[in-house]
């Protein structure tokens, strides 16, 4: 029965979609970049909202208070498809996600997630690896806060896979704040079981960590030190 939800949900989405591209493309026409802006932000919330709400997905979202003013890199763990859903619902606007490259692919969902600032990543490629990393910090210098899932794939339960430490850099090319993320209890939604099941989901925003403030020699390791942060987060 969940699964009939999950896809009406997504059906709906894809009709309602259409009119919100029309009004996407006539601003991008026009140059209107903010009302452009809006109306994806708008139809990225709306699609979170519903698609949780169809599988009934519930959020607990605890540290609201540690989000920065400024833009920001998000760094979480990944337990779920549905992460994105979560985090997105969590801060509350859109927000730009370092993606794998293979959802350019996607036709129906490339132009909401360029549109969505997203940064598209070859994990093969080492040059295009180093690009995205720039793409990204530039994002955060220019006002657009991101998220990264260090892990670089799904844990599908409640174990913090190591980080890549490339991913740091992000932040720290852009001079701005890491915010830690404790997704937690999304993997039940799907990942679990394979079905869709009605699940209360955690997302802890912790303590930011300015990285301007840090020596060399903290920067070193500052991955290992988010993911611990993470993981202690899960395990209370």
């Amino acid at each position: 029965m969940r699964k009939v939800a999950f896809y009406f949900f997504v059906v709906i989405n894809l009709i309602r979609s259409i009119f919100y591209l029309i009004w996407a493309k006539i601003y991008e026409k026009i140059g209107k970049e903010d009302k452009l802006n809006a109306i994806v932000e708008r139809f990225v919330l709306k699609v979170t909202a519903n698609i949780s709400k169809g599988i009934r997905l519930n959020y607990e979202v605890v540290g609201e208070e540690n989000i920065p003013d400024e833009a920001c890199l998000f760094v979480s763990n990944h337990q779920s498809y549905f992460d994105v859903l979560a985090i997105t619902h969590a801060v509350g606007k859109s927000v730009g996600f370092v993606a794998k490259e293979e959802l350019k692919k996607i036709i129906y969902f490339r132009y909401w997630l360029v549109k969505g600032h997203c940064v598209f990543i070859n994990r093969k490629n080492p040059r295009q690896g180093l690009k995205a990393i720039n793409e990204a910090a530039n994002k955060i210098k220019n006002g657009q806060s991101m998220v990264i899932f260090p892990e670089g794939t799904r844990s599908k339960g409640t174990e913090v896979a190591p980080f890549k430490k490339g991913s740091m850099k992000i932040a720290i090319k852009a001079g701005a704040k890491i915010v830690p993320v404790s997704v937690e209890g999304t993997y039940k939604a799907y990942e679990k079981t394979k079905g869709f099941n009605r699940v209360d989901a955690k997302i802890i925003f912790n303590e930011p960590i300015d990285t301007k403030e840090l020596s060399k020699e903290e920067l070193v390791d500052i991955h290992e030190k988010i993911r611990k942060n993470i993981a202690e987060s899960i395990a209370v």
